[in-house]
């Protein structure tokens, strides 16, 4: 794939664009790499505050219950506005369709892992829950930042005008 002429990406579907609309597009692009990396960041720190809680024998409730507030309040509710916008605009797309379906499928292991950090468990359980939920978004990101998101690009899809309808999407990051 190459870089058309007039400022769009050309290959499969030659779709082309205006200047402005690839700008548009690449800060939504941005917004959402910026916003998966700000998820991650918090993930890894709290996995990383309870496995030092663990190893110390320290209270991990406050740390576990920070993390599970932060899954309820951010990452869950950015998986679900990504279902609502991104993989339905992806799903469009019949090459894309085995990724999404992947997608999904991690977001309902995340959203079950998550339900998990609730239960009884020993500090050491609960330091590898959270350390699993941290590589799990890791790599679903991954994914969504190298293969969802060039997938839309090339299918035409309005990335800035999916995150302006979902405003969480990108978190405090401005897309637009």
């Amino acid at each position: 794939m190459a870089y058309g002429q007039v400022g769009g990406w050309r290959g499969a579907g030659e779709v082309t664009v205006t200047p402005d609309k690839t700008a548009r597009a690449a800060r939504a692009v941005e917004a959402l790499l910026a916003r998966h990396a700000e998820l991650q960041g918090v993930l890894e720190h709290w996995a990383g505050v309870l496995a030092a809680t663990a190893v110390s024998s320290g209270p991990v409730r406050p740390a576990r219950n920070l993390l599970r507030a932060f899954l309820a309040d951010e990452v869950l509710p950015h998986a679900r506005a990504e279902e609502r916008t991104l993989y339905r605009a992806a799903r469009r797309d019949p090459g894309a369709s085995l990724l999404v379906q992947a997608l999904i499928s991690e977001h309902r292991d995340l959203a079950s892992r998550a339900a998990t950090l609730g239960e009884p468990a020993q500090p050491a359980a609960i330091a590898a829950q959270a350390a699993a939920i941290s590589a799990l978004f890791a790599s679903h990101a991954a994914k969504e930042d190298s293969l969802l998101l060039p997938a839309l690009e090339r299918s035409g899809a309005d990335l800035a005008a999916l995150l302006a309808r979902e405003p969480g999407l990108a978190g405090n990051q401005c897309a637009a």
